[in-house]
């Protein structure tokens, strides 16, 4: 008997998620590459609170971002045993700890664990996180949740769905009117994480007022 050819053991539709399933590895991974990269890069934002204004004579000693608390937070080793540790930081009203907690998070979601982006959707402290993303008052904190955001929306379709419920667009689209240049690139990550994932999510994007 004849073995069958690859057209007859592979059905159109099989074939067609396959190349599906290959094209999204693909994408996944030059998004791993790029936020490695990126995390790579952080002195890059070390000179951040003077051009977004969080070093003022409005904020007390010890309140105040400056550049020499960002490049002690930069230099702490990261650990998903410390991660309860990160959420309370973020639940803070005190703008150091809740930049600590913000860039210690975002690090350890860097590595694009999904079982990290899982608890951290799952407890209450991503209700801080998106409206620290959506204020205007503190932008390097808000820079901060975005990059959370973006590192969050490379995950899986579950993760993406549950932020839209929370109204992410919206945020990430008010985001993208901001005067400070590294607010506008996280949410334009972000959007560009949503828009590879599937078509639904893309016409999402596109159905968004952009005036």
């Amino acid at each position: 008997m004849q073995p069958s050819s690859y057209l007859e053991q592979n059905k159109p539709g099989e074939m067609k998620q396959r190349q599906e399933n290959l094209i999204r590895m693909i994408r996944f991974e030059d998004r791993s590459k790029k936020f490695r990269e990126r995390r790579q890069q952080n002195e890059t934002y070390i000179s951040l609170p003077l051009e977004m204004g969080l070093s003022n004579s409005a904020d007390s000693s010890s309140q105040a971002i400056t550049q020499k608390v960002l490049e002690d937070l930069m230099n702490i080793e990261v650990s998903i045993s410390s991660i309860e540790d990160y959420f309370k930081l973020i639940a803070e009203q005190n703008a150091v700890k809740i930049c600590s907690g913000l860039i210690f998070l975002r690090k350890l979601l860097s590595n694009q664990d999904k079982f990290i982006f899982q608890m951290t959707i799952e407890h209450p402290v991503i209700n801080t996180i998106l409206w620290l993303a959506s204020q205007e008052e503190k932008p390097y904190l808000k820079m901060e949740a975005l990059w959370i955001l973006a590192n969050i929306l490379t995950g899986t379709t579950y993760h993406i769905e549950f932020l839209f419920h929370k109204d992410v667009l919206s945020i990430l689209f008010k985001s993208l009117k901001s005067k400070f240049q590294k607010v506008i690139e996280n949410a334009l990550w972000a959007i560009g994480n949503i828009c590879t994932d599937n078509y639904e999510f893309r016409g999402k994007v596109l159905e968004m007022d952009l005036s």
